[in-house]
């Protein structure tokens, strides 16, 4: 399934990460010009996963069952549920609408719209110019208006078992949500067009600001996180005055390799000693920088969410409520993802705020070692403090 204007992500989402590091990769954006637009978060739940799109005045929900889900790599919002591909996008409606390409605003007028652009997108992508579509119309689901539409793939692209794409889309506030599927040589329309609609049939509009930790809880419960083992930490404490934290290396094993500065940010990289013959960057990185002084932590944890990209599988959330942090003022990620070289990797991700003050905690490896170093990794997390004396 190749999807247009997508960017290729070889980093944690949401976490300003040193690759292999020394490389600085993704984006450095000023702080004080970084919008909080929507973004798409995908959370793991007990039927599969639940995409949660969110805006400042609230957002909405759409979940596919899946026992296995893996993010696609390279293509932030398109994941394999079982055998299943599936693209989950949000669109601002003022990316594709103007006062000159929408003169029919009624809400099917939009969608056409919104069809017509991406469209556009998919014939600037595939090199097709002659792309055009194979089907489209209106369809009620649980009491929503949705458009689907669908195009045939051309000749050089059906190597990849691909006929056509599937999409169905609808208005949420001011962004439409368009959820595609592939349609595999194998397949039937029909039942892929089946799977599409039980997937938009959850829809779930949320009309008040989206406190994500929140919504986890409702899909996990109130269960504490317990930490396994529970081990202390024995490596050298690390004092940041610059951005007043201070944290416990999990072991010896942990050491302090470098210091450096990318405009207004300051960032410290740690590293461990390879648990395997290859290199396996299994790292930690701090970052700091100074942010809005109105901001909290859920708009902080938000603005870093979508200026560094938000792509994986969000597995856990962690505060101090349910034990997971020891800093009063955070929230913290355990997330799933995919680099460029297509290994699954899970980080944990910690985003703290102290006096003007933002802080991001990072730790990352392979899926594959992540059981052997969650101990070390847990060990480090109890023993995070915000001494709130940044310099």
């Amino acid at each position: 399934m190749r999807l247009p204007s997508n960017k290729p992500l070889n980093q944690p989402p949401f976490a300003l990460h040193i690759g292999c590091y020394a490389t600085l990769l993704g984006l450095l954006i000023a702080l004080y010009a970084a919008p909080l637009y929507a973004e798409s978060l995908a959370l793991r739940s007990a039927r599969g996963i639940l995409f949660v799109q969110i805006w400042p005045e609230g957002g909405c929900t759409v979940e596919a069952p899946a026992k296995k889900v893996r993010p696609l790599q390279n293509q932030p919002g398109v994941y394999w549920l079982d055998d299943q591909l599936l693209q989950v996008t949000l669109v601002p409606i003022a990316n594709f609408c103007a006062a000159s390409t929408c003169a029919d605003t009624t809400a099917t007028g939009l969608l056409k719209t919104h069809r017509d652009w991406e469209l556009a997108h998919w014939r600037q992508s595939l090199g097709t110019p002659t792309l055009s579509l194979a089907d489209s119309g209106q369809v009620s689901l649980a009491e929503t208006q949705w458009l689907f539409w669908s195009f045939a793939m051309p000749q050089s692209e059906s190597a990849d078992n691909v006929k056509k794409q599937l999409m169905l889309s609808t208005r949420v506030g001011e962004h439409v949500l368009n959820l595609g599927v592939p349609l595999w040589q194998h397949g039937t329309e029909q039942q892929m067009k089946t799977y599409l609609e039980s997937v938009a049939a959850t829809l779930a509009i949320l009309h008040d600001p989206v406190d994500i930790a929140a919504v986890q809880n409702t899909l996990r419960g109130p269960a504490r996180y317990v930490a396994v083992p529970a081990q202390p930490a024995t490596g050298a404490v690390s004092r940041i005055e610059e951005c007043g934290l201070e944290f416990q290396l999990p072991s010896a094993q942990w050491t302090f390799r470098e210091r450096q500065t990318h405009g207004p940010l300051v960032m410290h990289l740690y590293e461990r000693k390879s648990l395997t013959d290859a290199r396996d960057h299994t790292m930690i990185n701090v970052t700091c920088e100074k942010t809005r002084p109105e901001w909290d932590i859920a708009t902080y944890s938000a603005m870093l969410r979508k200026r560094n990209g938000a792509s994986g599988i969000i597995e856990r959330i962690l505060t101090r409520k349910n034990g997971g942090l020891a800093p009063e003022n955070a929230i913290a990620y355990r997330v799933r993802w995919v680099d460029n070289a297509a290994s699954q990797h899970t980080s944990y991700i910690v985003h703290m705020l102290s006096g003007g003050t933002g802080m991001q905690f990072v730790a990352d490896t392979t899926t594959e070692l992540y059981e052997t170093l969650r101990p070390e990794w847990d060990a480090a997390l109890r023993t995070l403090v915000v001494t709130g004396s940044a310099r």
